[in-house]
């Protein structure tokens, strides 16, 4: 999947190794479960795996992240959106892998870059198979179904008898009627002891079955784990739950060790673990990338806003020059000194100066006789920094 060359080796030291220090991996961890514990589903695979090797985040979970961020003022911090009334939302930061310290990281994870990889190269299969009931839940929707499937035997024999189908009845009407057809004998269904489910099983690619069974038959020992990958683990698990292996009971244990232990199938393992770290190694130049992307574009910013404040402090000192001597740079150097909110007031009343002028050079330019005054909008005073509300009054004098 991600090809290995010594550009790659030569950009990042990190490995597998040093990232999840004492534990394998991810590759050998499936692996060895598959053939320790034979056909596993997704969720038990990444359950059993986080379990055999714990970490500090297994151990001790993560906090989930906040629905909203709140920012110094007290505020929720919100963000652009165009699709919302108001062109913003609430920001909420990204989700994060709730085990970054595992190979594992999260299930989406485990499923798209471990599972479906080696699916790819055909060294694992999906496959359903019929496991026993065992949960309460399975075995209430086993009885559900299995009435349902009996009820609908003794509508259709209503059918035929000529009692109806039950419908446009009142209410006492469909109790008489169900009462009569759901006492009718008929062979009622017994529930399910068996539901499907998708495991994954161990497979041998690029092997023909005549070839696979003289593998089986010339390996009558054990094979030693060590030379198979077949890792220990970090925890024992006793008495723990799992589904029966209905492909491979325990008496063929051996002939896993056979199947992986073929000189083909082994180079496959092998060269699947190398991809493992290959694209482990793309991920963190990704990620360092993205940092050092992060951490310019922030410097950028930063600069901008430093010259923009050093212009900002060199234009006061100009007018602060010349204050006294001409009565626009007193008007402009008063603005510029002023507190933010008293600031923004007083452009707005002298844009409403200016264009109350401009409406009166029109009106006499048309001609016309009336004058409307307006009251402008009141500059709050520095010391309360309360702004007042505006108010309007329109006068007409002819």
């Amino acid at each position: 999947m991600f090809p290995t060359s010594p550009i790659l080796e030569a950009i990042t030291k990190k490995c597998l190794a040093d990232a999840y220090p004492g534990i394998p991996p991810a590759t050998h961890i499936i692996k060895s479960l598959l053939v320790r514990r034979g056909p596993l589903k997704a969720q038990q695979l990444y359950d059993i795996g986080l379990q055999e090797y714990p970490t500090e985040t297994v151990r001790n979970p993560l906090p989930g992240q906040p629905d909203k961020v709140y920012l110094e003022d007290g505020s929720v911090r919100m963000r652009k959106a165009a699709n919302v009334r108001g062109g913003k939302t609430e920001w909420k930061p990204m989700p994060t892998a709730p085990h970054p310290d595992h190979p594992f990281q999260s299930m989406n994870f485990f499923k798209q870059h471990l599972l479906e990889p080696l699916e790819v190269r055909n060294l694992v299969s999906k496959r359903q198979v019929l496991a026993p009931l065992k949960s309460g839940a399975d075995k209430a929707a086993a009885v559900a179904h299995a009435l349902k499937l009996t009820r609908r035997r003794q509508r259709e024999k209503a059918e035929e008898l000529g009692l109806g189908r039950g419908f446009r009845l009142t209410k006492q009407d469909i109790k008489d009627w169900e009462a009569k057809v759901y006492s009718l004998p008929v062979e009622k269904v017994e529930p399910e002891q068996m539901k499907k489910e998708w495991v994954y099983m161990l497979e041998a690619p690029g092997l023909e079955p005549e070839e696979l069974q003289r593998q089986i038959q010339q390996q009558t020992d054990v094979i030693p784990s060590t030379n198979l990958d077949i890792v220990p683990p970090n925890v024992e698990l006793e008495d723990l739950d799992l589904d029966p292996e209905p492909d491979y009971p325990l008496e063929k244990r051996a002939e896993y060790h056979s199947i992986i232990s073929h000189p083909r199938v082994a180079s496959r393992w092998a060269a699947a673990v190398q991809a493992e770290e290959a694209a482990f190694k793309l991920s963190q130049m990704n990620l360092r990338a993205i940092a050092e992307r992060k951490a310019a574009r922030r410097e950028m910013w930063q600069g901008v806003k430093q010259n923009l404040k050093n212009k900002q402090q060199k234009e006061i000192e100009w007018l602060k020059e010349r204050q006294g001597t001409n009565e626009e740079v007193d008007r402009i150097l008063k603005i510029k000194l002023a507190p933010a909110g008293v600031r923004q007031k007083m452009i707005e009343r002298e844009r409403f100066e200016n264009a109350t002028k401009r409406l009166e050079e029109l009106r006499k330019g048309f001609g016309l006789k009336t004058t409307v005054l307006v009251k402008p909008p009141p500059i709050p005073r520095v010391d309360d920094g309360a702004a007042a509300v505006p108010v309007s009054r329109e006068e007409t004098h002819v």
